[in-house]
């Protein structure tokens, strides 16, 4: 059984700002490899399994786009070895925002997946971007991108992306565990708003000043995040869960379930959507196999049958 308790950190630290062309392309190359190095220290204590960095992290703030567009296939290349070898030596995915020149040459606005090896396990391109984003000769990605992990399965959404609803009804088919989110920009409600839609963890990693990055539950509830004295977030999260309505699984199953596991599930109550977050605190026990013992009806089913009970109840 894949491991569900889960030790997950995102790094909200800006990159640092352009230092001026006087510096040689090694030079800024290694300092922007220092910089990570350092914001990553801290964190890597807790020994997390999935570090998610912001959007873009390796570009230099306050960069133009000559100096960007020149700089980036050095820079991807360190960044690249330099994360892996955090990965590797660390034992955790690392998730890594940068722009990726995929197999035709064509560049794009990325998010790397590194597992615990070093090795890229795979990546996702930016599908919605920024008008303007152009003129870094980046180009959108062609569709939702989940990974599997040995602890669930990883979606990705970058920046803009999150302002756009039809990409979390092509995401929920796809069923992520955990959705990661590096970006420039907050998005506010739509955080939790996703993270509730597609009934997952959702961990934002915001690389602007004084915006957090957050932790969100599948219910929209929020778990951690950073604060303006500490631009990083790290907590635990149980992938082994699942969302359900309380009609018609409160007065009973749910009741009977927590009767008989007692401390060992968590029912979790976000107050005022009607749905809860039903999580099994035994690694050995799956969530699903005690709603099918306990015949707790999960959010997505009952959602189905009311749409179906409402098909046939149609009037001509």
């Amino acid at each position: 059984m894949k491991r569900r308790q889960v030790v997950v950190s995102a790094v909200g630290t800006p990159p640092p700002a352009h230092p001026g062309d006087h510096h040689s392309q090694d030079a800024l190359v290694e300092q922007m490899v220092a910089f990570w190095r350092t914001q990553l220290t801290p964190v890597l204590l807790d020994r997390p399994d999935l570090v998610v960095l912001p959007e873009l992290c390796d570009r230099f703030d306050g960069a133009t786009v000559e100096q960007t567009v020149t700089l980036r296939p050095a820079m991807l290349a360190a960044m690249r070895e330099a994360m892996a070898e955090v990965a590797r030596e660390h034992s955790c995915y690392l998730v890594q925002g940068s722009a990726v020149a995929d197999e035709q040459g064509i560049w794009h606005n990325s998010a790397l997946l590194l597992d615990r090896s070093g090795a890229e396990l795979g990546r996702y391109d930016k599908l919605r971007l920024v008008p303007g984003e152009d003129a870094y000769d980046l180009h959108p990605g062609s569709r939702p991108v989940v990974l599997d992990t040995d602890f669930g399965r990883i979606g990705f959404a970058i920046c803009f992306d999150l302002n756009f609803i039809e990409l979390v009804e092509q995401y929920r088919s796809l069923q992520p565990d955990v959705m990661v989110f590096p970006s420039r920009y907050h998005g506010g409600f739509m955080q939790r708003y996703w993270a509730h839609q597609l009934r997952s963890h959702f961990i934002g990693s915001v690389g602007i000043v004084n915006l957090t990055s957050d932790v969100w539950s599948p219910v929209g509830a929020h778990v951690a995040g950073s604060t303006n004295y500490h631009p990083t977030v790290t907590t635990t999260i149980n992938t082994n869960c699942l969302v359900a309505h309380l009609d018609g699984n409160r007065a009973g199953p749910l009741q009977t379930l927590k009767a008989a596991y007692g401390p060992k599930v968590a029912i979790s109550d976000p107050g005022e959507v009607g749905s809860v977050l039903v999580t099994s605190e035994q690694p050995d026990v799956s969530v699903a196999d005690l709603a099918q013992e306990f015949g707790i009806e999960a959010l997505d089913d009952y959602w189905a049958r009311s749409r179906e009970f409402n098909r046939t109840a149609l009037v001509d």
